[in-house]
């Protein structure tokens, strides 16, 4: 093996950390793994991949998304965990120093979704991170940079409280927070409650919403559906999430993302669709989250 191809979020970073300390290969990549970027990706028996999905041509994979879930033998391991992190940290019995135990244990709230009212009311440095990843409008250049960045820091094993006080991260952080306050001022006057189900269509223009923070203001919403502008042409992103803070019993939204394409968790998941197709997936997503 000679390089690691893992998703370009913080558990596809905590993954890479694991995978660098158990196998000592340092050449890694950040990516999506679209049909487009695989032909430059070079994949091959001498790549693991790595909370992204199964490609036949690679040496070993390991993740977690049930939208991924294969029926065929490879090397590595898949199992539905909360993070892949956790994965690859079973798979070489936690033969890790003790930072790494913390990390793949932080990395199962983040990847999860499993923050508490309390982590989102004080702001706590892990969901910072992880929505600072998952949501900020990097430009691909800048995306490499602070992946890397956070990736080196990792590996100096500084704590999400110390990586947080990078001054870049800080930085991008201070923006994330004012793309939020925007987005919170345009939700307010266009949101629409359907079955218990808030939709907020900014096809227009792509916004960032803090999801969790909305759960604050509706706590009695089941799901958030944000249908957003997308990069390419002519397309729009769909993105679903259970209201982490109500107790009922869930429809499976990384399933139902698969369905149209897409993928992700139990708890979230998304999906990419052209336009003019806005009116019926909306009014089918709405049904099958009712049912």
């Amino acid at each position: 093996m000679n390089k690691i191809i893992v998703h370009n979020d913080l558990d596809g970073v905590a993954s890479a950390a694991l995978l660098i300390k158990a196998t000592r290969i340092n050449h890694v990549i950040f990516s999506e793994i679209t049909e487009k970027e695989k032909m430059k990706l070079n994949i091959d028996k001498n790549t693991i991949i790595a909370d992204l999905a199964f490609d036949e041509k690679c040496g070993m994979w390991f993740d977690h998304h049930i939208s991924h879930k294969i029926n065929k033998k490879f090397k590595g391991s898949f199992k539905l965990e909360k993070s892949c992190a956790r994965v690859i940290y079973k798979y070489y019995n936690g033969k890790f120093p003790a930072y790494y135990k913390e990390l793949t244990e932080q990395l199962d709230k983040a990847d999860s979704g499993s923050f508490t009212k309390e982590d989102v009311e004080d702001d706590i440095p892990l969901f910072k991170l992880n929505f600072l990843l998952l949501s900020y409008p990097f430009k691909e250049k800048e995306r490499k940079n602070i992946l890397n960045k956070i990736l080196k820091l990792i590996l100096e094993e500084n704590s999400i409280e110390q990586i947080i006080k990078n001054r870049e991260i800080l930085n991008y952080l201070k923006n994330l927070e004012k793309f939020n306050q925007e987005a919170m001022k345009f939700l307010k006057k266009n949101k629409k409650i359907i079955k218990n189900v808030l939709v907020m269509d900014s096809s227009d223009k792509k916004r960032i919403f803090p999801m969790f923070k909305i759960y604050l203001l509706y706590p009695k919403i089941n799901y958030l559906l944000i249908i957003n502008k997308y990069e390419e042409k002519n397309k729009l992103g769909f993105l679903i999430v259970i209201n982490n803070f109500k107790n009922f019993k869930y429809k499976n939204i990384g399933e139902i993302c698969k369905s149209y394409g897409g993928g992700g968790h139990k708890e979230i998941g998304g999906f990419r669709i052209n336009k003019e197709n806005k009116t019926k997936v909306l009014d089918e997503i709405i049904q099958k989250l009712s049912q």
